[in-house]
């Protein structure tokens, strides 16, 4: 195709050989001058010296093809069957794990899933079944176990041998082992379990608070501040608390004394 002064196409214009096909005696003539031509690469062998250096490149490393067709698609099943695991049976077989994946889909075979393998538990099979049947988590049994193991193992262990596992789930109150008698800290400050107190926060409320409307005899008006006087958090005794009316009282209190200045933090005055 033609171009402009700019190198851009011509538009209109048709390509060389567009609608070109060669005739009937041109084709014959290609295959007659081509008849007895070896391709280029076809009938090479390689030298010997390259074939020693194939030979020791080589050397130590398995050939897989070969070992596909050494044994019968029927003792690979039996394999299997006995094993439930095909990275044992190609290890066996000394072939490759997805070859032995593929020729048993092929035939048709179902695979068994990963909770039917031995692993590192088969010895102690006994003793994981009971401490599951008491109660004791499978992260719990894992710690306990001498050899090393994850919970994994050990619920793949508890399904091989039929037993249900525990549904999940977030345990509360006295359930849970990280339970603490319904008492917690946060951002310092001592909290106490109590659902139904108006100013509690997921279900608990801070002890100095109770402690002040004890002492107060009412409950907390909305924006009064209880103040720690020796600035200790965890020191919740009914002469170390004093009550504002509002932050703005709490926040003064704290810019008049030079020792709690620098102390002072918006979070504390919240509460």
């Amino acid at each position: 195709m033609e171009r402009n002064k700019k190198g851009q196409f011509i538009k209109g214009m048709v390509t060389w050989n567009k609608g070109k096909f060669a005739t009937k005696e041109t084709i014959e003539k290609l295959k007659i001058s081509h008849l007895g031509q070896i391709g280029s690469f076809k009938g090479k062998h390689h030298t010997e010296e390259t074939k020693l250096k194939i030979s020791f490149a080589l050397r130590g490393k398995k050939n897989c093809r070969k070992n596909k067709s050494k044994y019968d698609i029927h003792e690979i099943i039996k394999r299997y069957e006995e094993l439930k695991n095909m990275s044992g049976v190609a290890r066996e077989l000394g072939t490759q794990h997805g070859w032995i994946k593929i020729l048993l889909k092929r035939n048709g075979i179902k695979l068994y899933p990963r909770y039917h393998r031995a692993g590192k538990c088969k010895e102690y099979e006994s003793e994981i079944i009971d401490l599951y049947k008491n109660g004791i988590s499978a992260v719990e049994i894992a710690k306990q176990l001498p050899i090393k193991v994850s919970y994994v193992s050990i619920f793949n262990c508890l399904r091989k041998n039929g037993i249900s596992i525990r549904e999940k789930g977030f345990k509360k109150g006295n359930e849970n082992p990280s339970w603490n008698n319904g008492i917690s800290n946060h951002c310092g400050y001592r909290m106490i379990a109590n659902k139904k107190h108006p100013r509690a926060r997921g279900g608990f409320i801070e002890e100095h608070v109770l402690i002040m409307e004890n002492k107060i005899g009412r409950m907390l008006k909305k924006g009064e501040v209880v103040h720690h006087i020796n600035r200790n958090k965890q020191d919740n005794s009914p002469e170390n608390l004093m009550l504002f009316k509002n932050r703005k009282e709490h926040t003064q209190y704290h810019w008049d004394n030079k020792e709690l200045r620098f102390d002072f933090k918006l979070k504390d005055a919240t509460i």
